[in-house]
């Protein structure tokens, strides 16, 4: 620092700054009560706990008696008539999230005290910039204090309270199938069902994996990627097609899908359906028509003779027809 400018600042600012500050104290000791933060500033979202300590001090000779005043305080009208928490929206008064002691307080001279406050943000509570002042009002009673506090000079607190939205992006699959479990022909349709949950738009996009048998994939078909964005409390449907004609058996489908732009999340699903093709079912109903076929021959030349009678005149013991006449 240069020499003439340190000069200046010790022997002239320094001195002011040093009576400006005696100013105050003596200012604070004639005052009686002080209450401390003045102000509080803080930033929550619904159904947030906050926490705060008020210190209030006695610094006068003299026994002190006062009582708490919450209220909303508006920006453009300023602050509002102490109210009945009950009353009040509580989507929107700061004063009615507040939980602190109402009643009497009672301070020896010389003394502090210490008072919690609690801010319970209601589970409704819109976004937005919130303020409420809480008056310390001096007063033999309560009526006394609010009169005090409506002339003005007591002490008094302001908290502003900022409420951000919770931005909550969040979907789930309502539902996911194949319209048949078995399909004798292409095309195989799917339908996908997808919900929104949350309060921001969003929109999933991924692909649906098929796999044979061996768990290879044969076939990756993409889903969402043309598709418009999901409002809230909104239902998003999408029908698609697997053509593959070429085809046979027992397959596995498996839905990845990706969305959200803070905190990306996955949708997953897994189904399984069958492909028989007709002309494979032909075949399969005329080998079994030429196995039943057999069976029945064999059935019969196979057929024990036991149900011949030995003395049958027509048939001899070998069950062979005997044409001659018996004399």
């Amino acid at each position: 620092m240069d020499l003439r400018y340190k000069k200046l600042f010790l022997g002239v600012f320094l001195p002011v700054l040093f009576f400006l500050g005696a100013a105050v104290s003596a200012q604070s000791a004639d005052a009686g009560l002080t209450a401390s933060p003045q102000i509080i500033d803080g930033q929550a979202q619904a159904k947030d706990l906050l926490e705060y300590e008020f210190t209030v001090r006695n610094d006068s000779e003299q026994f002190r008696q006062f009582y708490i005043f919450v209220s909303d305080w508006d920006e453009l009208s300023g602050r509002q008539d102490d109210a009945d928490p009950s009353g009040l929206d509580r989507s929107l008064s700061l004063a009615s999230w507040m939980s602190i002691k109402r009643g009497v307080y009672e301070m020896m001279p010389k003394t502090e005290i210490v008072i919690p406050l609690k801010i319970n943000v209601n589970l409704n509570a819109k976004p937005g910039r919130r303020h409420a002042a809480i008056t310390f009002a001096e007063g033999g009673d309560r009526p006394a204090a609010a009169g005090n506090m409506a002339a003005g000079g007591q002490p008094q607190a302001l908290v502003n309270l900022e409420i951000v939205e919770e931005i909550i992006e969040k979907a789930q699959i309502a539902d996911f199938k194949a319209e048949k479990n078995v399909w004798f022909r292409a095309p195989v349709n799917f339908t996908l069902t997808i919900k929104n949950i949350g309060n921001r738009p969003v929109q999933p996009q991924g692909f649906f994996y098929i796999f044979n048998r061996r768990g290879q994939e044969i076939e990756k078909i993409p889903l969402g990627f043309d598709a418009p964005a999901i409002s809230p409390s909104s239902v998003w449907t999408y029908n698609f097609s697997w053509k593959n004609e070429d085809v046979r058996g027992r397959f596995r489908g498996r839905l990845e899908m990706e969305y959200g732009t803070a905190s990306p999340r996955d949708l997953l699903d897994s189904i399984f359906f069958w492909v028989i093709p007709v002309r494979y079912l032909w075949f399969a109903a005329g080998a079994l028509l030429a196995l039943l076929i057999l069976v029945i021959i064999v059935f019969f030349r196979l057929r024990p003779r036991s149900d011949w009678a030995p003395d049958d005149p027509i048939r001899g013991h070998d069950g062979v027809i005997n044409l001659k006449k018996e004399k």
